[in-house]
């Protein structure tokens, strides 16, 4: 399994802006994979390095808001670069629609 890794990341580093798209994708799984939210909020899209979150609940926005640059760092961490600068929350429905955003558009840059 080492050879394949090596050899996507390999082929990624020759193709700096498919690996930033990567990277972009990899820090939205991530929230719903690495980050305690007990499945009540759901990273909709990142533009620009913001991470936009949508919860149900006030009190978990407030939440995530606090504990915002500690996130920040366990995912960059994760994904080895600085894919994340910010977290912006909103309260309203999670859609549960695969990681579209609240519009039903693909994450993009």
């Amino acid at each position: 399994m080492k050879g394949i890794k090596a050899a996507v990341e390999g082929f990624l580093d020759q193709l700096p802006r498919v690996k930033k798209k990567v990277k972009v994708w990899e820090a939205v799984d991530i929230w719903s994979a690495k980050i305690e939210t007990s499945g009540k909020s759901q990273a909709e899209k990142i533009t620009g390095g913001v991470l936009f979150v949508v919860t149900e609940s006030p009190s978990l926005g407030q939440e995530i808001a606090l504990k915002k640059n500690s996130f920040i760092k366990t995912m960059n961490a994760i994904t080895g670069e600085e894919t994340v600068k910010d977290i912006k929350v909103r309260i309203g429905s999670i859609t549960g629609n695969g990681g579209k955003g609240i519009n039903g558009k693909e994450k993009r840059l």
